[in-house]
């Protein structure tokens, strides 16, 4: 038997259809629940098979449904429920859960849901189907022994081509004829998580598909024309003489400095937020935030970007340090929000944060960002620093607003990465967007499209038409028009009724939405009309079936097994499987997994977490922790009483909390002791060296308190061993449990030393009025350029791109000569005899001063290319500016160009960097 994947595709629209097998090897009857994670996924069936018998869930309210599950179960009988879950860090995650399975019993789970897909740069729409990667375990055995996907597109323009994504699936059959496409791809394994991208034709920014739909739920909907009409900029053929990038736009820097960011993690922020300040563009606004266990900013709201705002600025970001305490980044988050609510009406807000990622109110954070970046021109760009980042947060940051997470461990160089991110920040932006459709619609979903949108965005509508066979409409957006028409079209039905489920689903995330912002009885009971009518999941409907036969009864005592299956790419990034076949980066990538998501460990290494108590070593959040504090909450409405977890990590104190129910498995991490010897302990980095009993050395990372005393051992000559804590089932997982040294006086050991960072429970914070502590910057405009910082936390680039002045030019001193090599005299005389040469060509109202500054602005720009060619991607950004300043004062393109010339001519003759 084979895992089966269906995937149907109309416009921008999909209908997933996921088959996987089991069976219950233990002795008694389980209830097998699955958690997944799909943003966009709107489920509509859910059929299991038990043996020879057959379930499908059907939509009820989410309360009826529950009881009915539960008086199921209770009563012995297999039952199967599909519901939406608050999760703290995925929002509402998906689970269903099939009760009371029998013994040695074969089953299989049929899903299937709608979601809206989107276009990605170069006019490429990615499909991804996490739940391929489901592999049941903790006593089931997967019946599966290869997966197989049926993909079926039908677009409204011509398809190029359509790849994998994922080696291990093999293309075995295609068929293509114009627009529809119908191909097969098959894998040996039965867990592997399949994606796919399918290249589209460019042309007009615009899809418009237009379905007549033979059949529906619900009798009036019959013959109906359901009509998408899709908005990119990704769909467009690219002009690559127009300038793309947006200069209206609000960019925030919010910078982590707690204690855990000292040493190179708070150097690496420092240095990416003063190249980025850097490549701003003329016309932006920008602000940068500090943070700890309070927060500062540079202005008390975001400024114009200019030559005073960007020196204190730049001043700031030298003098970065990580004295801040804890790491509280809601309030600032909130902070930001609030200073920006008035400013996202006209122009769209980028945040960027640079963190290491071990934050106190992640659940609440999380839930914020997703609030204030529904419907709006706001998204945030994350960048985990350091080789210990929590990248469930720094990916659900992006996750949750649009955005984009990029991970910088000690050994990169983060240039590349933090450019990248900024020009697809700036990216230009979609305004005015309208839809004018060509004669009246039963329905219109949503009302409006996003007034503004930017490169990122997809914005679709719905439309359900009774009357009309010929679709036109006229989309108007940035000044421009394209009008649209194209005649219904009646698809095969695997098609047929896709567009009719995608719009009532809209229609459904449309009052979801509106009941966000104000809670309404009347808007409840129309989702649940809509959901029951369509058997979608909601947030007021779940899927249930009981089966009901004379004989459905089973006996023995049921235990529970969860699974999570792993979140994919474009969602937050987690581990996948930890079974014996996952590649060894796969394990490595364990380390980072989420309560919410974990699969279930092997019986070996976990307990159930009622068993859990006071002094027990266990694994959150992948780390080794040690339990300080249990309690137990009474039975839920499953049956399932909850277990509240605190736990510290010895050696950084930082606390873990975790809430599972009681049948739930924990991870124990198969974790075992062993002493080392004590070599050394790095004075620059996170890291001591041990000396293991055959000779071999190995390094550790280490933090806070603990780390301080094995550098103060080494430097005061002694000795010391170090007991640390590994995980044998979880490769590279481990953790100092203590220091000990006979040798070392205690005077010594006794010093104060930084203790580690408070940690404050996360609590929801207030969104108004949250108080402002402005960083201390100073009142003159400082010469930042000579500062000895620069020099010692600089790349050479990085020392460049920093002297550019915010409008884009350079000036001729010896600050600026002396990085290039070059005599300030010669760069001077040579600079006078050039410009005598291209008088003519400059605007009349030019002064000696602002022409010695675009001869600077030409030797920078000719430095760039000879000395930085290869890392040409970090300062494109960079010198679009300068040309761009050289063309407003220099009137000729061929002047312009032998400007330059003449600028490389002297750097390879006078400057003996630049000669070779």
């Amino acid at each position: 038997m084979s895992s089966t994947v269906t995937i149907n595709v109309v416009g921008l629209s999909c209908d997933t259809t996921i088959t996987k097998g089991f069976r219950n090897d233990q002795e008694n009857p389980v209830e097998v629940v699955v958690n997944w994670f799909h943003s966009r996924a709107n489920v509509y069936s859910l059929v299991a098979q038990i043996g020879d018998k057959i379930i499908e869930g059907k939509s009820v309210e989410s309360s009826k449904a529950n009881d009915t599950y539960d008086d199921a179960v209770a009563s012995s009988r297999t039952a199967l429920l599909g519901a939406l879950e608050n999760d703290p860090l995925l929002k509402e995650r998906l689970s269903f859960s099939l009760g009371n399975v029998p013994p040695h019993c074969v089953c299989s789970v049929k899903l299937s849901y709608v979601e809206e897909l989107v276009v990605g740069a170069g006019c490429l729409v990615k499909i991804e189907t996490p739940l391929t990667a489901l592999t049941f375990s903790g006593g089931l055995k997967n019946t599966t022994g290869e997966t197989t996907v049926s993909l079926n597109l039908a677009m409204p323009r011509a398809i190029i081509g359509v790849n994998s994504t994922n080696e291990e699936f093999i293309k075995s059959k295609e068929g293509l004829v114009g627009e529809t496409l119908g191909m097969e791809f098959i894998s040996s394994k039965a867990d592997g998580s399949f994606s796919a991208s399918v290249l589209l034709t460019p042309s007009v920014p615009v899809m418009l598909t237009a379905v007549r739909l033979p059949s529906t739920p619900s009798p009036e909907d019959t013959n109906a024309v359901v009509c998408e009409l899709s908005y990119s900029k990704h769909l467009a053929i690219k002009d690559s003489s127009v300038s793309t990038m947006d200069t209206d736009v609000d960019i925030i820097f919010i910078v982590d400095q707690s204690g855990s960011m000292s040493g190179k993690k708070i150097t690496q922020a420092s240095n990416a937020v003063a190249l980025m300040l850097a490549s701003l563009p003329i016309g932006c606004q920008f602000n940068v935030v500090g943070f700890g266990s309070d927060f500062g900013s540079v202005f008390e709201t975001s400024r114009a970007y200019g030559d005073e705002t960007l020196a204190l600025a730049r001043e700031y970001t030298l003098q970065m340090g990580a004295t801040r305490g804890g790491t509280r980044l809601l309030p600032p988050i909130q902070f930001v929000f609030n200073t920006c609510k008035e400013s996202m009406r006209q122009r769209p807000l980028k945040l960027f944060v640079l963190t290491d990622g071990q934050v106190d109110d992640t659940v609440s954070l999380l839930q914020f960002v997703v609030q204030q970046t529904h419907n709006t021109p706001a998204c945030v760009f994350s960048f985990g620093i350091g080789n210990d980042v929590s990248r469930n947060l720094v990916s659900g940051l992006a996750s949750a607003s649009g955005g984009k997470a990029v991970f910088i461990t000690d050994k990169d160089e983060i240039e590349g990465p933090v450019l990248s991110q900024l020009a697809a920040a700036l990216g230009s932006t979609t305004r005015n967007l309208g839809i004018e459709w060509g004669s009246p619609m039963d329905k219109v979903i949503p009302a409006a499209m996003p007034s503004v949108l930017t490169e990122e965005m997809t914005a679709t509508q719905h439309t359900i038409s009774r009357s009309e066979s010929t679709i036109s409409a006229t989309i108007t957006y940035t000044g421009l028009q394209t009008p649209l028409q194209i005649n219904a079209t009646a698809l095969s039905p695997m098609f047929s009724s896709l567009l009719g489920r995608i719009a009532a689903a809209r229609e459904i995330k449309a009052l979801t939405d509106l009941d966000n912002e104000t809670p309404q009885e009347d808007i409840k009971r129309k989702v649940i009309e809509l959901a029951t009518k369509h058997n979608f999941v909601s947030r007021y409907t779940s899927l249930v079936a009981v089966e009901r036969s004379s004989t459905a009864s089973v006996d023995g005592s049921m235990t529970s097994v969860v699974i999570a299956v792993p979140v994919v790419a474009s969602q937050i990034v987690v581990p996948t499987s930890t079974s014996s076949s996952s590649s060894q980066a796969s394990r490595k990538h364990h380390c980072h997994k989420h309560k919410a998501l974990r699969t279930a460990p092997d019986s070996s290494s976990s307990i159930p977490a009622s068993a859990v108590r006071k002094g027990n070593f266990v694994v959150m959040n992948g780390h080794i922790v040690q339990v300080t504090e249990t309690s137990t909450s009474k039975t839920g409405k499953h049956g399932h009483a909850k277990m509240h977890i605190t736990a510290i990590d010895p050696s950084t104190g930082k606390k873990y909390e975790t809430i599972e129910t009681t049948s739930s498995n924990i991870d124990q991490g198969d974790i075992q002791t062993q002493e080392y010897d004590l070599l050394d302990a790095d004075s620059s980095s996170d890291l001591i060296t041990l000396l293991e009993s055959d000779g071999n050395t190995r390094e550790i990372i280490l933090k806070g308190a603990l780390l301080e005393k094995a550098r103060r051992i080494v430097q005061a000559g002694g000795t010391a061993q170090v007991r640390v804590a590994r995980s044998i089932s979880i490769p590279d997982l481990e953790t100092v449990l203590s220091i000990t040294s006979t040798d070392t006086p205690d005077d010594v050991l006794s010093q104060p030393t930084p203790q580690p960072q408070p940690q404050v429970q996360s609590q929801p914070q207030p969104q108004p009025q949250v108080q402002v502590q402005p960083i201390p910057v100073p009142q003159t405009q400082p010469q930042v350029h000579s500062s000895s910082a620069t020099s010692s936390r600089m790349s050479p680039l990085n020392k460049l791109c920093f002297l550019q002045k915010a409008q884009g030019y350079w000036e001729l001193n010896s600050t600026l000569t002396d990085i290039l090599e070059a005599a300030l005299s010669d760069a001077t005389s040579c600079g006078d005899t050039i410009i005598t040469q291209i008088t003519a060509h400059f605007a009349p109202s030019v002064s000696q001063q602002t022409k010695h500054n675009l001869w600077a602005t030409a030797l920078a720009i000719a430095a760039l290319e000879l000395l930085h060619k290869d890392q040409e991607t970090q300062w494109k950004l960079i010198k679009a500016k300068a040309v761009q300043f050289l063309q407003a004062n220099i009137s000729s393109p061929t002047a312009l160009e032998q400007f330059i010339t003449n600028a490389t001519t002297f750097l390879t003759t006078h400057s003996p960097r630049c000669r070779h």
